[in-house]
């Protein structure tokens, strides 16, 4: 069967959260670097937030995570091929672009990629510590991600005690593993008393590391790791010493785990909406207008438009900003909903037309996220389709529009999902795509 990526939780391996923090991220280092990650979320980051960050007096001071971050936003906005060749004509050697590279695979879940080039990277330098970092970070969150991964946090946590007893390490490196063992000791599994004891424990550690090293944290990071991680107030100032700072602590974090406001920026206002999304192609959604309670419905979607001349120019509008930002996501899921919000206009005479760039769009999205669930993305095949059957299985939707397009434009789509793979040649996905069109 045909799997899709699930659009509806997007995020990037590395970025930081709110609801359950890892302990790790509160280093100042891990901070910066993980601060800059979530501004470059496919979804909901912040594009010139993002390239402003890149001057803050944090970065600025940090070549490495400035130069990091710089290939990240690179790699979600111009995409893959024009990073991996600013990377490769730049002066770092052959190890740091691989390292590099590998955790640009990392960061944006391109699995596939990532496992080859892990391996490749293993064979040469597999003792080396930016990517043991690299890679017991991303086992981590994928743990945190993938219920269904199967993670021996009891191995993990002796590989990190290894590196630990390295008497070489600088002192970040030093606290960085420290932190990292607790987030995988947090992990591991038990029945609810013992587990409930070793988190316990967990936080004393924390904290007792916390107060010998305050200058290497992340003063606001931190407060929020114990408050979300404490059972109450009293718990709190009793290991911090500290009171226990209020709720308005995680307003500093709200944008980075909501998004922007869209609703309250452009509401229902399409020039409003084209203006946002131009300055932003690290984001897209659905539902921007927001709730009204008055008629107990969603507000209209300012992707809706009026007339044809205004679908086409809002069409024109996206495909610009899919030319100029490749590697973004938004522009191309902002595609595929400006066809489903005015289908009115898509089977006006033109509907082989614009199920064909439809079939392009998906294609794209697959290329760009390598994370598939077919079930979940099931509705983007129905929500297309001029009309709705109750006899189509969930699971049977994408075969209608494969052979609606197929039709007409049969070697139109085998030559672009041709010239797709030939850039994301690991891309499993983007492989299965064209096994389930050829033989529609």
């Amino acid at each position: 069967m045909l799997i899709l990526f699930c659009v509806i939780s997007i995020c990037l391996n590395g970025q930081l959260t709110v609801t359950s923090p890892y302990f790790s991220d509160s280093s100042e280092d891990s901070y910066q670097l993980n601060y800059g990650i979530s501004l470059c979320d496919p979804e909901k980051g912040n594009y010139e937030e993002a390239i402003q960050f890149l001057t803050t007096e944090g970065i600025s001071k940090r070549p490495k995570t400035q130069y990091y971050l710089q290939s990240l936003i690179n790699f979600q906005t111009k995409g893959k091929k024009i990073t991996h060749q600013i990377i490769d004509s730049s002066e770092l050697n052959q190890k740091e672009k691989q390292l590099l590279k590998l955790w640009l695979f990392a960061v944006t879940n391109n699995d596939d990629d990532y496992k080859i080039i892990l391996n490749e990277v293993l064979e040469k330098y597999k003792d080396d510590l930016d990517l043991k970092k690299i890679e017991l970070r991303k086992i981590l969150q994928d743990r945190s991600e993938l219920i269904f991964t199967i993670t021996d946090f009891d191995s993990l946590s002796k590989s990190i005690q290894k590196i630990q007893n390295n008497r070489n390490l600088s002192k970040n490196d030093q606290l960085y593993f420290q932190l990292l063992k607790l987030d995988s000791d947090y992990f591991v599994y038990g029945n609810n008393k013992n587990l409930e004891n070793l988190r316990k424990r967990i936080i004393l550690d924390y904290a007792e590391l916390w107060k010998k090293n305050k200058l290497y944290f992340s003063k606001k990071y931190s407060r929020l790791v114990f408050k979300v991680k404490c059972e109450n107030s009293e718990e709190y100032f009793k290991i911090t010493d500290e009171l226990e700072p209020g709720d308005e602590i995680f307003e500093d974090f709200h944008e980075i785990y909501f998004g922007q406001p869209v609703a309250s920026l452009v509401g229902s206002d399409n020039k409003k909406y084209s203006a946002f999304i131009t300055k932003n192609p690290l984001y897209f959604g659905d539902h921007e207008a927001g709730f009204d309670l008055g008629k107990i419905d969603w507000n209209k979607s300012p992707k809706e438009v009026e007339t044809k001349e205004q679908f086409q120019e809002f069409i024109q509008h996206i495909e610009n900003l899919i030319a100029k930002f490749p590697g973004a996501l938004g522009p191309k899921m902002t595609y595929l909903d400006a066809l489903i919000k005015n289908k009115q206009f898509v089977y006006d005479n033109d509907s082989e037309l614009y199920q064909t760039a439809f079939l392009k769009k998906i294609i794209d999205v697959f290329a760009l996220n390598q994370r598939a669930n077919f079930t979940n993305h099931f509705d983007y095949f129905r929500d297309i389709l001029k009309t709705d059957s109750p006899e189509i299985k969930y699971n049977e939707y994408y075969k209608i529009l494969f052979k609606q397009v197929k039709i007409k434009n049969e070697k139109e789509i085998l030559d672009y999902l041709a010239l797709v793979i030939k850039e994301f040649p690991h891309n499993k996905n983007l492989k299965i795509i064209e096994e389930e069109f050829s033989k529609i």
